[in-house]
């Protein structure tokens, strides 16, 4: 299975995470809702921010994308949280990389780089 590359810069920590509802709701008369789940797991979407990026990090995520695009599985590490063990997920692009201009630093081009990424 693919690994997401490791970049330069570590992803910035204002991470966006989202559990998807798989809660069924049925309403009936008298106001009543009845519940109950629609999947055995609740799955995770992630969106996820590298911030001063260089050019080399560019085109190795939009390589790694043009690998695996929206169909394929990867497995994706997350080591965000100091003096914790990393978070392995497999996981698959849940939209195309957004890839903005970053600016210039120390000389050399810059880029923001967003990945969305889904649970499998």
């Amino acid at each position: 299975m693919p690994v997401f590359p490791q970049l330069s810069r570590a992803p910035k920590m204002a991470v966006e995470e989202k559990f998807e509802d798989s809660t069924i709701r049925d309403e009936v008369e008298g106001g009543f809702v009845f519940t109950r789940p629609r999947y055995v797991r609740l799955r995770e979407t992630r969106k996820i921010p590298y911030e001063h990026c260089t050019a080399i990090d560019r085109a190795v995520v939009k390589d790694f994308y043009r690998q695996v695009g929206g169909w394929a599985s990867f497995t994706y590490t997350d080591r965000r949280v100091p003096n914790m063990a990393p978070e392995v997920m497999t996981v698959r692009f849940k939209s195309p990389p957004e890839i903005k201009d970053g600016g210039w630093a120390r000389g050399e081009k810059r880029f923001i780089i967003t990945i969305e990424i889904e649970q499998v």
